[in-house]
């Protein structure tokens, strides 16, 4: 009989772990920006609805990444494994629904790019001094649940992407 409570245990807690999904990116393109740089173009109103100051504006996403480097974003091409690392983070650790659960203005200083067969399919704005994160495009299969924004990791997750992206892990 203990054999089979301590069988059932076992299974409850290891079996009940959510299986990760990934999107299966061709591409991910990580473009990023530091404050000096916003200060250079902080009264040109295209600039302010890229970094998250000016009024929401639909995206072309034909012109984007063009717009974003004569704003002198920096440019980033994730490859090889750190692809399936940042895939695996935003699929199944980050939160980019609608629910906003900072009380401050994000400034999105880092943009991700999501590539499928050559194509935008979605783009990633992301505030990591509030760990919020924009979503424009096509929704991304993800695995997270509202619920996990009360764990204690969901931070350290966000931590975990911006040190990914940095080459910092």
């Amino acid at each position: 009989m203990k054999k089979i409570i301590l069988l059932f245990f076992f299974v409850m807690i290891f079996g009940c772990e959510k299986e990760p999904i990934y999107n299966n990116y061709d591409e991910i393109t990580h473009y990023f920006i530091t404050d000096e740089e916003i200060f250079k173009f902080d009264t040109i109103n295209k600039f302010k609805s890229i970094i998250g100051l000016g009024n929401y504006q639909k995206i072309d996403f034909d012109k984007f990444e063009d717009e974003l480097t004569s704003f002198t974003f920096k440019k980033n091409i994730i490859t090889g494994n750190k692809l399936k690392q940042v895939d695996s983070i935003i699929s199944n650790k980050i939160y980019h629904g609608p629910l906003n659960i900072t009380a401050c203005t994000p400034i999105y200083r880092d943009i991700l790019i999501l590539k499928k067969k050559n194509k935008i399919v979605s783009i990633l704005k992301i505030c990591f001094s509030c760990n919020m994160i924009a979503n424009y495009g096509d929704e991304i299969k993800n695995n997270f649940n509202e619920k996990d924004i009360e764990s204690d990791d969901y931070f350290n997750n966000y931590i975990n992407l911006q040190k990914t992206l940095n080459n910092k892990n």
